[in-house]
C-alpha cells in the first residue's frame, strides 16, 4: 500500500496534484507533462485479474484530450494505483472495429478526488497480437469517472 491507497480500498488524490487555479487548457497541459514524466511506459499488474497493463502515452494523451472534467485529470495522477486496485466489470467488442483489438476490457476502482467520491472506469485494450497476449499485457486506452461526486469524508 502507498500513501494514496487507503485501507478501505479507495484511492485518494487531493485534487491539487497538477496545480491550483488552472483553467482546463492549462490543466490538460500539466496533466500531459505529469503523465509523460511519471506514468507513461509503466506496466502495472491488476491484482484481481492477474493481467499486466502497459500505460501508453497514446492512451494517456487520448484520455487527457477528451476529458472535460478537472477531477478526471487529477485522478489520472493515480492511474497506476487505480489499475492495481481495479476489478473487471465487463468486456466489449471494439466499437471502432479496429482489427488488432480482441476486446475492450472495462475495470472499475473507487477514487476520492479532494473529498469527492467517484468510480474510475478504466478502459483497457486486449490486443489480438499473440506477442502481447503471450506476455499477458493489455494496453491502457482511456479513463473516466462515473457517478455524481459525493462527499467521501
Amino acid at each position: 500500500m502507498n500513501d494514496r491507497e487507503g485501507d478501505d480500498g479507495v484511492v485518494r488524490v487531493t485534487g491539487k496534484e497538477l496545480g491550483e487555479g488552472l483553467d482546463l487548457k492549462q490543466l490538460r497541459k500539466a496533466a500531459k507533462k505529469y503523465a509523460k514524466e511519471h506514468i507513461a511506459g509503466k506496466i502495472v499488474t491488476i491484482k484481481s485479474a492477474g493481467v499486466n497493463v502497459l500505460i501508453s502515452q497514446k492512451g494517456l494523451d487520448h484520455s487527457i484530450w477528451i476529458s472535460r472534467n478537472e477531477d478526471v485529470l487529477h485522478a489520472m495522477t493515480a492511474l497506476p494505483e487505480l489499475l492495481r486496485r481495479s476489478i473487471k466489470v465487463r468486456e466489449e467488442g471494439d466499437k471502432r472495429g479496429r482489427d488488432y483489438v480482441k476486446a475492450m476490457e472495462i475495470y472499475q476502482a473507487p477514487v476520492d478526488v479532494g473529498g469527492r467520491r467517484y468510480v474510475a472506469e478504466i478502459f483497457v485494450i486486449a490486443a489480438k497480437s499473440e506477442a502481447r497476449m503471450l506476455d499477458n499485457i493489455r494496453v491502457f486506452y482511456h479513463q473516466k469517472l462515473k457517478g455524481s461526486p459525493r462527499s467521501g469524508r
